[in-house]
């Protein structure tokens, strides 16, 4: 239902000088290898000292309700040797969540996927309880867009973190 109301809307918007999006479209102005740079990842220290790429881990991992979403969480800043330690084995698990992985996997055969990528790391996480999955709901959303928004012709006017 959002995404058939947001079709008209963004229409709306695009008619007056406007940008409309959302996350489920973020990817749509050029096809991308990863959703977003939760998955390279680039490292933020979180409040709590410890090390995240994605908002939806941005508190450290006591504080993230299932194991997955703990997974985005892949260092922590030890204060007594002023240094972070990094897990390699979370790094690589997040780094596999990409466009050749999900096409083998778990979005093998989807028209959209090199737009997609399985969605956003965190809200999936939260969702399915796995890393490489996305929800249905996510899914029909983004294929609905996909399939009945514009194929943009110029890069987005924003850069998603």
């Amino acid at each position: 239902e959002f995404a058939e109301y947001f079709v008209p809307a963004y229409e709306y918007a695009k008619n007056r000088g406007m940008f409309y999006q959302t996350l489920l479209m973020v990817n749509f102005d050029e096809e991308v290898e990863i959703y977003c740079q939760a998955h390279i990842p680039t490292p933020r220290l979180t409040t709590d000292g410890y090390v995240s790429s994605c908002d939806w881990a941005s508190m450290g991992s006591k504080y993230l309700p299932n194991k997955v979403q703990q997974d985005l969480v892949y260092g922590e800043y030890v204060n007594e040797s002023d240094e972070i330690q990094y897990d390699m084995n979370k790094i690589k698990k997040i780094r596999k969540r990409n466009v050749n992985y999900l096409s083998r996997t778990h979005c093998s055969g989807c028209r959209a996927l090199k737009y997609c990528v399985g969605g956003c790391v965190g809200k999936m996480a939260a969702a399915t309880n796995d890393l490489y999955k996305a929800s249905k709901e996510w899914c029909q959303a983004t294929l609905y867009l996909y399939d009945n928004l514009p194929k943009e012709t110029s890069r987005f006017p924003f850069i998603h973190p």
